[in-house]
């Protein structure tokens, strides 16, 4: 069943509501809102796995290389082959920061190259000048202030309109207050998630939606191979513990 914008975002403040009332002292902690962002991610459908191409379609696809450098190549095979992967977070928003700066991506990696993965994007990006104006549109609506900013995108506007309709009909004034903070102000990624982007560009490039990233067969087969946990693309159950949580 597709949930309608509307119920999206209402399942997403009662998650969000829950873990307040549940944790009313770690309510700004930051796994609390790497935990909003998975949810949120999950029910966007935006999880499913990156697309695997031959290596003549890859290089034939019409978009840049990009990089991404963790600690341990098992984070990059995580990222391609588990259901149950790390969505990643970060002070410019939650999801997988990449960049096509290969000397920046191997920074990351500990200088270590093969600990580098190679791809490509092809997904729908809002940059960081559209998401302050959205903004503060959406803040002129919620405060009902004359509005001084004009968004273009026509399917935009009406989402950013059903968000203020949404905090408006909202009955308590603290419940109100943690909206704006959950939704609008704790993690850049929400709001562009809400509007069907699969990235943003918030100083760097963080991917939202993991099946944009296009990989090539053999980068594929290398991370697999080289990975502790996923030979062949296959989750090892018995060599990844229950409890193993991959930090970037």
């Amino acid at each position: 069943m597709k949930l309608s914008d509307e119920k999206k975002l209402d399942l997403l403040f009662k998650y969000s509501l829950s873990m307040r009332d549940s944790l009313p002292k770690d309510i700004h902690n930051k796994f609390n809102t790497y935990k909003i962002f998975t949810y949120f991610v999950n029910l966007c459908k935006a999880n499913r796995f990156p697309q695997v191409l031959s290596d003549d379609d890859f290089d034939e696809l019409k978009t840049p290389i990009e990089y991404r450098g963790a600690r341990e190549i098992d984070h990059h095979a995580n990222l391609l082959c588990d259901y149950d992967y790390h969505y990643g977070y970060g002070i410019y928003g939650s999801g997988t920061y990449i960049t096509d700066d290969l000397f920046r991506a191997r920074k990351y990696a500990y200088n270590n190259a093969t600990n580098v993965m190679v791809f490509k994007f092809i997904g729908k990006v809002l940059d960081k000048k559209h998401i302050r104006t959205y903004e503060k549109f959406l803040f002129n609506l919620i405060d009902e202030k004359p509005q001084d900013v004009i968004i273009e995108d026509v399917e935009d506007k009406r989402k950013l309109e059903i968000i203020a309709n949404y905090y408006h009909h909202i009955k308590s004034n603290k419940d109100k207050e943690f909206f704006k903070y959950v939704i609008i102000l704790k993690d850049y990624s929400i709001i562009p998630l809400f509007l069907g982007y699969d990235a943003i560009d918030n100083n760097c490039l963080i991917i939202l939606n993991r099946e944009k990233i296009v990989i090539s067969q053999s980068e594929f087969d290398r991370i697999t191979s080289a990975s502790k946990n996923y030979k062949g693309g296959i989750i090892d159950f018995e060599t990844k513990s229950a409890g193993e949580f991959l930090m970037e």
